[in-house]
C-alpha cells in the first residue's frame, strides 16, 4: 500500500471514477479494497490508496509530510472519496482524530503484547536498571537494537508506563 503520491503526470480519469458511488454525502469506492476498508486502485504497476487520489484529483499533488484524512459528516468512512470531506493533516493529527474517532486505542496491546514490539518486559526492567547504573542511552541502545531516544524515552518512562 504506498503512501506516496502519484506523479503530476499521472491522469486518474474515467476508469478511476467509473468505480465510484456518489451519494449525496460520501462518494463511495466500489472497486478493489484492502482489508482495513481503504480503497485502493493500481496505477503504474503500484496499489495507491483512493481516497489520495481523489484528493489529488481535486487539490493537486500531496504536500510532503502529509497524509489525506477522512472528515465524513455521518462519521467515518474509509472508503469515502468525496473531496469535500477529505483534509490534509500531519501523522500526529492523524494519531489524534483516530482516537478521537474511538478507531485506535493507543494502550489497547502495550508493550510486548503490540505484534510490532521488539522488547519484552524484562528488556525494559533491565534497560532501566542499566541506566541507574550509569550506563548511556546510546550504549544502551546498541546493546538493544534500538535508538538513543527509544532508550531514553523507556528510561524516563515516556514509553512502556506499564512496567
Amino acid at each position: 500500500m504506498s503512501q506516496r503520491s502519484i506523479s503530476p503526470r499521472v491522469f486518474i480519469g474515467k476508469t478511476f471514477w467509473s468505480k465510484v458511488r456518489k451519494t449525496s454525502s460520501c462518494w463511495i469506492w466500489s472497486g478493489a479494497m484492502f482489508g482495513n476498508g481503504y480503497g485502493h486502485f493500481r496505477i503504474d504497476g503500484r496499489d495507491l490508496l483512493t481516497h489520495r487520489l481523489a484528493w489529488q484529483d481535486a487539490n493537486g499533488p500531496i504536500p510532503k509530510g502529509k497524509l489525506v484524512l477522512h472528515n465524513c459528516p455521518g462519521g467515518d468512512n474509509r472508503a469515502c472519496c468525496n473531496p469535500a470531506h477529505l483534509w490534509l493533516g500531519t501523522h500526529k493529527q492523524n494519531s489524534r482524530d483516530a482516537v478521537a474517532k474511538g478507531r485506535w486505542n493507543p494502550g489497547r496491546f502495550p508493550g510486548e503484547k503490540h505484534n510490532h514490539a521488539k522488547l519484552k518486559n524484562k528488556d525494559v526492567r533491565r534497560i532501566r536498571r542499566l541506566r541507574q547504573k550509569g550506563m548511556s542511552y546510546y550504549k544502551i541502545g546498541k546493546l538493544y537494537s534500538i535508538t538513543r531516544g527509544n532508550a531514553r524515552n523507556i528510561c524516563l518512562r515516556k514509553t512502556w508506563q506499564h512496567i
